[in-house]
């Protein structure tokens, strides 16, 4: 199974979303210096940090393995693991186990 590196700060391929939504980020196709476009895997590695950085202490990772997102929220109860198809149905999840408490 591969590692997530988080390398790189957020700002390099994210930007804030227009629509004023605090914490929404959105991707940009920002091109390296090479003038190639980002991999697949940057833009996974930017995503896992989009959402680390709206929900601290959240650890969230692309698995190459099974291709999920995945993502461990600490809550009263103990950890909780949580898997999604996609960031947008992670970050639902998180909203909605961090509002169950």
């Amino acid at each position: 199974m591969g590692t997530l590196l988080l390398e790189r700060p957020l700002s390099r391929w994210c930007r804030r979303a227009g629509n004023g939504r605090r914490g929404e980020r959105e991707m940009t196709a920002e091109r390296g210096a090479a003038g190639r476009e980002p991999t697949p895997a940057a833009l996974r590695a930017a995503t896992a940090r989009g959402l680390q950085e709206q929900f601290p202490g959240v650890r969230v990772w692309y698995g190459e393995a099974t291709g999920s997102w995945w993502a461990m929220v600490q809550v009263r109860s103990g950890p909780r693991l949580l898997e999604a198809p996609t960031p947008q149905e992670l970050r639902d999840e998180i909203m909605s186990l961090r509002s169950r408490g």
